[in-house]
């Protein structure tokens, strides 16, 4: 089922239409009215599954290469990735333990797997 945000849809009509009242318009009017609005309106970004628009992305993308070569910036501090959802997962070394007895568990197999070593 497709999740159609009706506020986006009432905010682009009011902004781009001056269309405060949609209710009171027939239906295949609302319908044309959203399929003229803007690449890069609330609902056609939502429905296509992008938050930003195009203009944002490429924006980021020059800045993450501008950065790359003034400034030899490294991977993890692009703004590219971040935008679109696409960060590489990092490993962490924190782990967490339900009970005492899961730690002191998982202790005697990281002691006895080091003293191996």
């Amino acid at each position: 089922m497709l999740y159609i945000d009706e506020d986006a849809v009432i905010c682009d009509l009011a902004e781009t239409y001056n269309v405060y009242d949609m209710e009171s318009l027939p239906a295949i009017r609302v319908a044309t009215l959203v399929c003229g609005l803007r690449n890069d309106s609330r609902i056609k970004l939502k429905l296509s599954g992008v938050n930003y628009d195009i203009n944002t992305i490429l924006l980021a993308m020059l800045l993450d290469r501008y950065s790359a070569v003034h400034f030899n910036q490294s991977q993890d501090s692009l703004l590219t990735p971040k935008l679109l959802g696409k960060e590489k997962e990092t490993e962490t070394d924190i782990i967490s333990f339900v009970s005492v007895d899961d730690y002191k568990k998982a202790m005697q197999e990281f002691n006895s797997k080091h003293m191996e070593e």
